[in-house]
Formats: structure tokens, sequence, C-alpha cells
């Protein structure tokens, strides 16, 4: 236990197929004629009411794809990517922005994650679809709604809320590598004034990864519980809701080998635990016929550890190395606490104009403990706060009965102070503004075009370590504007439903992450920075598209299309000059078919496929291009599902993180080091539903 204190012609002959492709499903895509509510936003809105590229997806569809984790549904989102390095993926990138790890203190990312009003932005892993009626993710900055932690866009779940009639599931998977999972979720009344919802879900899992040295299976499993529960009520005219959440996760963290297999010789496999709770309280009232008010409080708080052992290896198979007779034994471990209080004060008019102000106050202990040979070798720790101030404001003015322009603005103070055992002292304020402006031409209720101008802020930052030269220890913030064309539209006569955004970003004084190691035999030795680029530019399309053929046939796909490129940067030897951004893959493409043989036999098979990118700034290691074919046959009969299923059936082999350093004695060279995502996995699933 530790203490706390060269890329691809993107216009290429496969490029063009899978265009034609989804745009012959675009032209084609039927879709049940339903209002869909996103609920990220500042207020709720139809679909069709939001100027800005959003991916939905649904419980059904979780069922449909067989997912029961973010990082699983985000092979189904356009321009969407994650990085792993833990055992669960809990890094994304929209667009080509966002971090891919954070080993120090100071968390400042670039992809909100919201979980039913609570900011999870960094802490992510603990996703589980389990019990989430709905995820939203917002693609390109948001900052009139969420400010500097939406950079590149956001992530918003909703779980199950609460309701007036009885309604839930309970739901038991089996797979191999001995993974259970179970959850019962629940809705319903809870008496005449109140009505509630809650959630209870558990996973267990071997984990793909075997350790050969220490005979055992389970290193880098999961043990992973979760609960989310909902009660809502009427006082005087005020409706409250009060949200509550504990998450725990058991995980091992045991996955890099020197051979890029499955199969470890860690002698000290690492742990990725983490331990949340956290409430929010959510109070509307209508203040007159036109204005009513939204207040929301949230409480986080967390502790996490992650862990892994540095040499990746054992001392009898390093003394055993030709030309090496000696231990080489390094491991290391990054404890933290974190607690987070956030205010939201919203007034909203006619559903047009609304006025705020959010503020956020969150503490951060952190630590870094090193050993070498079973003693500790470095003992780092230290303490950040940050406080944020922000005032909002959104209006939509009526230019005629189809033509409409909204307006937003977001002003926020951001004072940082942090401190640590190594006399280093950081105090900085800084005020960030950001906003968007959209011309938006709604046709009728279910065809709204729009064309958005948006920038977004990143607040800036400071560099810990003692390698940072001087002039290099405070970076500023980043700015970004992104230009928008989009269309959503469902065609009445046929049902046709057709989503489509084209964008071009441009990012001013681009936080650029690098690292390098100081000394070659000695993996623990790396220093990690952040600096401001130049500049750089981002440009590329999302098309999405749903296809009733029948009552028996449905498809769902859908495209991402995405270019990045630095400008003028360089630090060292290295020169990102014109260089792509690490994981912003080329292309992503994604394609469901659903077909029922009857009333009760149903089989889909989804086909995901992603092109090559930079794994790093630091090194010029690519990953692979891969394709991914998932099936799932099922039985339905009344409210109870059993389907049979394989994800990845092919077994193909890729990878989403990767690296390129020094860590094999004798000769010390630089190689390439990737952590394997996961194999071919199948099992037996069962719900039933009340």
């Amino acid at each position: 236990m530790y203490p706390i204190a060269s890329a691809p012609n993107l216009y290429g002959d496969s490029m063009k197929k899978l265009i034609l492709l989804c745009l012959y499903l675009i032209c084609m895509s039927i879709h049940a004629d339903e209002t869909i509510y996103v609920y990220g936003n500042l207020i709720a809105k139809d679909i069709y009411d939001e100027s800005n590229s959003i991916t939905i997806k649904t419980s059904e569809d979780f069922e449909k794809l067989n997912t029961t984790h973010v990082e699983e549904l985000i092979n189904a989102i356009p321009n969407m990517n994650l990085s792993k390095g833990n055992s669960r993926g809990k890094y994304f990138q929209i667009r080509g922005i966002g971090e891919r790890a954070s080993y120090e203190g100071m968390p400042n990312h670039s992809v909100g994650v919201i979980i039913d009003d609570i900011d999870y932005s960094g802490i992510s892993g603990l996703s589980s679809l389990n019990g989430i009626s709905q995820v939203e993710v917002y693609k390109g900055p948001q900052a009139t709604r969420m400010g500097p932690g939406a950079l590149a866009g956001m992530v918003h779940m909703t779980s199950l809320e609460p309701q007036k009639e009885l309604d839930g599931n309970i739901s038991f998977s089996y797979g191999n590598f001995k993974t259970i999972e179970e959850n019962i979720s629940v809705a319903g009344p809870l008496g005449k004034r109140y009505q509630g919802a809650i959630s209870i879900s558990k996973r267990d899992s071997d984990g793909y990864m075997a350790n050969t040295y220490l005979n055992r299976s389970d290193t880098n499993g999961q043990d992973e519980f979760g609960i989310k529960a909902k009660i809502l009520g009427l006082y005087e005219g005020v409706k409250a809701k009060l949200t509550l959440h504990f998450f725990e996760l058991n995980n091992g963290y045991d996955a890099f080998t020197q051979n890029n297999s499955n199969k470890t010789t860690s002698d000290k496999p690492g742990r990725d635990d983490q331990q949340t709770i956290s409430q929010a309280l959510r109070l509307e009232k209508n203040l007159s016929n036109s204005w009513r008010s939204y207040t929301i409080a949230t409480h986080s708080q967390s502790k996490i550890l992650y862990s892994y052992d540095e040499d990746w290896g054992n001392n009898i198979q390093w003394n055993g190395v030709s030309g090496w007779s000696a231990d080489y034994d390094y491991d290391i471990a990054f404890p933290k606490k974190s607690v987070d209080f956030t205010f939201d004060q919203r007034l909203v008019r006619d559903e047009k104009l609304i006025i705020g102000i959010y503020g956020k106050q969150s503490k951060e202990d952190f630590q870094e403990i090193g050993f070498k040979d079973g003693k500790e070798r470095k003992n780092n720790f230290g303490e950040f706060k940050t406080r944020n101030f922000a005032g909002y404001i959104e209006n939509q003015f009526d230019l005629t009965s189809r033509w409409y322009f909204s307006v937003g603005g977001r002003l926020e103070n951001r004072r940082a102070n942090y401190s640590d055992n190594k006399s280093n002292r950081f105090d900085p304020s800084e005020t960030m503004f950001g906003g968007k402006v959209s011309f938006n031409y709604k046709k009728d209720q279910s065809n709204l075009t729009y064309l958005k101008l948006s920038k977004g802020y990143k607040a800036g930052g400071f560099n810990t370590q003692d390698a940072v030269p001087s002039d290099r220890k405070e970076y500023k913030q980043e700015k970004l504007y992104s230009l928008e064309l989009g269309n959503k539209k469902l065609w009445d006569d046929s049902g046709l439903e057709t989503k489509a955004s084209v964008f071009l970003m441009y990012r001013d004084d681009i936080q650029v992450k690098t690292s390098f190691q100081d000394d070659a035999m000695d993996p623990s030795s790396y220093t990690f920075y952040n600096d401001n680029g130049a500049s750089g530019f981002s440009y590329g399309a999302e098309f999405e598209a749903d296809w009733i053929i029948n009552s028996a046939l449905e498809i769902t796909s859908s495209l991402g299309i995405l270019k990045t490129q630095y400008g003028n940067y360089s630090y060292g030897s290295k020169n990102l000059r014109n260089r792509e951004m690490p994981h912003s893959p080329e292309y992503q493409f994604n394609v469901l078919a659903d077909y029922s043989f009857s009333d009760r036999i149903y089989m889909n098979t989804n086909l995901y496929m992603s092109d090559d990118y930079y794994f790093s700034n630091s090194h010029n290691q690519r990953s692979h291009a891969y394709q991914l074919v998932d099936m799932k046959l099922g039985y339905r009969v009344k409210n109870i599902d059993i389907s049979i299923w394989s994800k990845n059936i092919f077994n193909e082999i890729y990878s989403q993180r990767g690296f390129y350093f020094s860590n094999m004695p004798p000769n010390w060279n630089e190689e390439r080091y990737t952590q394997r995502s996961a194999p071919r996995t199948y099992g037996i699933s069962a719900k039933y539903k009340f």
C-alpha cells in the first residue's frame, strides 16, 4: 500500500470507397419519427434546435452495440478517439484534441466529461454504461457551457431518471477471461410526493493479460462497482432532484511487455484503483410566466492510486540476459486525493435567453513515489488548488419564422495555487473568454441548417520538474477558433434522416505535451512538460445515418474524416512543423446491421475501421490501421432477452497507446512498446425488463 501525500493519402481509393458508402447510407437513411432531446447544454433542447455536431447514443444503442463502457462506445462516434495506458481508457480526444495521459498533478483537460451534472473530466474511467439512459458527445469547443474544460468538446451522460410508474431491468453477462457483469436498474414512485431511480452494477474480470512469472491471469483484471441514485420531489413549486454516485474500482494494471505481447513477466504488477463519492442537487422553479430558475450544486471527492512495474520484468529474467548480470528493479506509484465543489445558477427566459454565474473550487493532493530494488528513490508530493468564477449569457433572436440568430459568451477567471516539497511555488491568475455565434435556418420542425463560429479556451499552467528550462516553466492559455457548417434533417414523406457537418479549426498557442528520458538506463527518469506551439489547424467532416430498410433490417453508420497539422514548432532536435497531431486518425468508419429473423430471433453485426495515427509528440511511432468486427445473436420472448456475442471476432491485434524509449539492458536502445487492446472476447448475456 502506498501512502498519500508518414501519413496515408486522405483521398486514396479506400477513403473514396468509404466516403461513397457513407454518402449512400446518408441518402437512404430512414429513422423513426420521434422527438429526441439533448440535455448537455444549458437547457434541454430538441436535437433539431441544437446548432452543434452531436452524436447521441441511447440505452437501446448500447444493447445493439453490446457495449457496457464508454471506451467501447467510442467506436460508434465519428472523430473521437481514446488513449489507453490505464486499466480503463479515460483520456479522450475529439477532432484530434485531448490529453493522452496525466502523470503529474495540475489537472487541465481538453475534453469534458459530465455525468448527471457532475464533472468527471480526467477520471472518467468509471464511465460504465450500466444504468445510463443517454450519452451525448458534443464536438468542437463548448466554452459557453463548460469553459476551459471543453476546448475539444464534451461527453454528457444521463443516468436513469425517476419515474411515476415502475420501470427497470436486471441483466447478467458472462464472458471469457472470467468476465462477469451484473446490473439492476429500477425507477418508480416513492410515495405520493417522491419518485426515485437507482442503478447498481458490478463487473469482475481477469483481463486479457497473463503474467507468466507470477503464474497469474488476473494481474490486469477488473473489479468494479457502481451505484447511481436519484430522488425527485416537488416542494412549494420547487422541483428538487438529488443525485448520489458511488464508484469503486479495484483494478490491476499489468499491460506492458518487452515483446509487445499479451504475456507479462513483471514481479510487481501495478494498480489502477479509484473510489469516488459524488452528490448533485438541482432545483428548478418557475419565477413567472417567462422566467425560470435553475440552481445546481455538486460535490465530488476521489481517492486514486495508479502504479506500475517500470522495468516490466523480474530480477531472475534480467540476470539471465546475455551481457547483463545484475538486478534491474524499478516500480512507481501515483496516489492522489481530489475534492471538487461547483455552483451554477441559471435564469432562463422563454427558453431563449439564458444568464448564469458559475463557480468551482478544486483541491488535489498528489504524490509520486519511485522505488529501486525495493528502496524508495524519490518521493515527490504537493498540493494544487484552483478557483474558477465565470459569468455567461446565451440568447436566441428570431429574424423570421424560419431564420434565427444565436449568440453566447462566457467570461471566466481562474486562479491556481501550486506548492510541492521541491520548493516549487506558482500562483497564476488569468481571465479567459470564449463563446459562439450561429446563424440558423429551420425550414420545419425537423430540418435545421446552421453556420457556427465559436471560440474555445484552455487555461495555461506550469511545469514543475527540475529538468524543465526556466524559460519554459510556465505556458500560456490555448485558444481555439472553429467554423462549422451542419445540417440535420428528417424527411417527412419518406422518414429519411440526415446528419452531416464540416468544420475548420485554428489553434493558437497550442499546448504541446512532450517528454524526454533523462537517463537511458533509468525508466523512471522522465521529464514531462507542456509548451506552447505557434499554431495549428484541423479540418474534416462527420456523417451519421440510420437506415430502416424494412421491419426486419436496420442499418446505422457513421464516418469521421479528419486532417490535422502543426504550425512552426520545434523542441530540442525534434521539429513538428507540418506534422499530424497525435491520436488523429484521418478516417474512422462504423456500420451496424441489425436483422430480425422473426419477432423473437435477431442478429446484429458491427464493423469498425480506423486509420493509423501518431502515438505521441515525443517520437515518430504510429499505430496500425485496423478493422474490428463484432457479432451478436439473440432471442427475445416477452420481457426476456438472451444473446450470445463475440467482439473482435477475427482477433485483430491493435494498440491504442505506444511509446518509444529505452527499457532493455544491456544495450539500452530506444525501442517501440505498445499496449495491446482487447483481443477476441465472447460470452452470453441475459436481460429481464419489468
